[in-house]
C-alpha cells in the first residue's frame, strides 16, 4: 500500500492558481504516494469557492485525493494541541484539527507553512505553523 501524504490547503490553493512549484509538488506526491486531503481542508476549500463553477471544479479536482474523515479519535486531539501550542506558536483551530488528522492517520504532510519546502516532502507527525508534536 502506498504511503499517504496529507496535502494542506495552501498547496492546493496554489495548484488552483497554477503555481509551478505547487503543481510540481503534487506531481511528486502522486508519483511516490497516495495524496490525501483532510475533511477540514476540503471544507476550507469549499468556503473559498466564489460560485457554482468553482465548486464544480473543486469537486472534480478533489477526486484525485483520498478523503481523510474526522473521527472521534481525531476530534479529541486538537484541544490538547491548542492548549499546548496556541499561545507559544499561534496555532489556529483548523490547523490543530488538520494536525490531529495527520498524526492520527500517520501521514506525511505537504504544507507551505512551518518552512516546509513544497518540493521536499518532509516526514511529519504534525507540521503546521511550525509546530512539531514529536517529542514535545
Amino acid at each position: 500500500m502506498a504511503e499517504v501524504v496529507l496535502v494542506d490547503g495552501d498547496v492546493l490553493i496554489d495548484i488552483g492558481r497554477n503555481v509551478e512549484e505547487a503543481v510540481a509538488c503534487l506531481d511528486q506526491i502522486e508519483r511516490r504516494s497516495s495524496p490525501a486531503v483532510s475533511a477540514v481542508t476540503h471544507m476550507e476549500l469549499i468556503v473559498g469557492c466564489r460560485n457554482k463553477t468553482e465548486l464544480r471544479k473543486l469537486d472534480r479536482f478533489s477526486g484525485r485525493f483520498q478523503a481523510v474523515s474526522l473521527t472521534e479519535a481525531i476530534s479529541d486531539r486538537p484541544l490538547q494541541l491548542l492548549r499546548r501550542y496556541r499561545l507559544s506558536h499561534g496555532l489556529l483551530i483548523a490547523d490543530a484539527v488538520i494536525a490531529a488528522t495527520a498524526s492520527h492517520a500517520r501521514c506525511r504532510g505537504a504544507s507551505e507553512e512551518g518552512g516546509n519546502d513544497r518540493g521536499a516532502l518532509e516526514p511529519i507527525t504534525v507540521l503546521l505553523n511550525g509546530v512539531s508534536d514529536q517529542g514535545r
